[in-house]
């Protein structure tokens, strides 16, 4: 009788290439890797999102892709993509492995976009993605490592049976003031982590696309010269720079311009450099205060920031102080100077930094309703 308890309320027990559930250890699922899901004609998947329509815009993988509208704001959440396996099937995921998907914003308004792990036991891992008006770019579900500012956990996510995927906004939270939504996704696969790359310089020449500007509505401009060096344009390295003009200052943190450099799934080392150096001409005839989020690979996210006198051209240290001791939280805050928040940053593993202005801080740059500044030559020495 004892045994026969045992096995009654025994729970999801994994044998072999099997998910067992039940009472008796009746195989319910198998294990399968997450074939891609392109949305193309004849392609066999289980999907299921109100609103939404085959397109052809926005596809990356084949012909056509799946366009999701979301035509007013829901009070719970519930306008979703959810994509299962088959039938009987539980998706496994690889050693290092992540899923990863292709998402267009085709929309003139920046979207916040939520994808959610779900496994068999109902634990999940949900991510939040910013993606810009009109651009399109891989978001990367990593259980292990979500490399995202915002991810709320459950239990943990058993990799080996992963059971559904969900996309979504959090409209109870974010993008309040848009009345409509949409989004277009494609190409859902499985992925290995990116490699490390070594830290490159950003100089905004030509030839570099490993940066881009969010943001309600940011001026962005390449200031060019043919001469090597002017200091007064703010161009330091190369014949160009980045000028970017907030032309009218944002209460709504979500529409706060962002100057990204590492682009989105990349890791950068900086080796056995120790800082990180950039140059900011400030053109204004007030005192600018510049801030950087820094985030790596182990979750551990740091915000720097620094002030720029009027009229003034100024290199940017951010040094051993400012990046920490990994893990370890440390902080010098004082809102008219300069400072740092949060936990070390791993200097191998960086995956995350960002410039803004803390535009919807009322007690920075009090009175100040627009502003710009022009930035080169991001680099580590």
């Amino acid at each position: 009788m004892k045994k026969f308890i045992t096995l009654a309320i025994a729970g999801i027990i994994s044998v072999g290439n099997c998910v067992t559930v039940g009472a008796f250890g009746i195989p319910a699922f198998d294990r399968a890797p997450l074939a891609p899901i392109s949305f193309e004609l004849g392609e066999v998947m289980n999907w299921q999102g109100s609103n939404s329509s085959i397109v052809t815009q926005g596809a990356t993988d084949g012909i056509q892709a799946l366009h999701v509208n979301i035509p007013h704001h829901s009070t719970n959440s519930n306008a979703k993509l959810v994509v299962t396996p088959a039938n009987k099937f539980v998706w496994q995921l690889g050693i290092n492995t992540s899923i990863a998907a292709t998402v267009t914003n085709p929309g003139t308004e920046l979207i916040q976009l939520r994808a959610e792990i779900v496994d068999l036991r109902t634990n999940s891992a949900m991510t939040d993605f910013s993606i810009p008006a009109g651009t399109s770019m891989d978001i990367v579900l990593d259980p292990a490592n979500p490399g995202a500012a915002k991810t709320v956990w459950g239990n943990g996510i058993d990799t080996s049976s992963i059971r559904s995927l969900k996309f979504y906004f959090p409209e109870t939270s974010a993008m309040k003031n848009l009345t409509d939504a949409s989004y277009i996704i494609d190409n859902i696969r499985l992925v290995q982590p990116p490699a490390v790359s070594t830290f490159p310089t950003t100089s905004f020449e030509a030839s570099e696309s490993n940066w881009h500007v969010t943001g309600a509505a940011p001026i962005t401009q390449f200031v060019v010269t043919e001469a090597p060096t002017n200091v007064f344009a703010g161009i330091i390295d190369g014949t160009s720079a980045l000028k970017i003009t907030i032309p009218e200052r944002q209460s709504d943190w979500e529409k706060v311009t962002k100057l990204h450099i590492i682009p989105e799934g990349q890791v950068w080392d900086m080796g056995d450099r120790t800082m990180i150096t950039l140059s900011v001409t400030n053109d204004n005839d007030h005192a600018l205060q510049l801030r950087a989020n820094i985030a790596d690979a182990d979750k551990n996210t740091r915000m720097v920031y620094f002030s720029i006198p009027a009229n003034a051209n100024k290199e940017i240290v951010i040094g051993a102080e400012q990046l920490g001791t990994p893990g370890i939280h440390s902080e010098r805050w004082f809102y008219d100077t300069e400072g740092y928040f949060g936990k070390g940053i791993n200097k191998h593993k960086i995956t995350t930094l960002e410039f803004f202005i803390a535009e919807p801080e009322v007690a920075v740059m009090e009175g100040i309703n627009n502003f710009s500044y022009t930035i080169d030559n991001i680099r580590v020495k």
